[in-house]
């Protein structure tokens, strides 16, 4: 279980306002989850799918992320490896087929 998570969100595309959001692993600098929305309800929904125990752990980090959108370097650098991922992949038709590239590159 990771010892300090982030949230942050991205656009899925450039001038687009359709954002997803993404949960890492600060320590590893390894993406967790990318969830296909950046409002409120969307991440509270799939956070509560996580165990409680992970949940309880972070919950300030996760409250403070809602209070005041602020984000890690760490955090930062993902995102602009994320921008890299979509550029250089011309798109992704599906968020599905977005997610499972961003895991499939991000996870260590």
């Amino acid at each position: 279980m990771p010892e300090r998570l982030s949230l942050d969100e991205f656009s899925k595309k450039k001038g687009n306002r359709k954002f997803a959001t993404v949960v890492t692993d600060i320590d590893k600098g390894s993406l967790l989850e990318v969830i296909d929305s950046h409002q409120s309800d969307d991440i509270i929904e799939v956070l509560r799918a996580q165990p409680q125990d992970m949940r309880e752990k972070h919950i300030q980090g996760i409250c403070n992320y809602f209070a005041n959108r602020t984000t890690s370097g760490v955090m930062e650098g993902i995102n602009n490896k994320i921008k890299l991922i979509i550029r250089q992949s011309y798109g992704f038709n599906t968020f599905k087929s977005l997610r499972e590239k961003l895991l499939a590159c991000l996870f260590k």
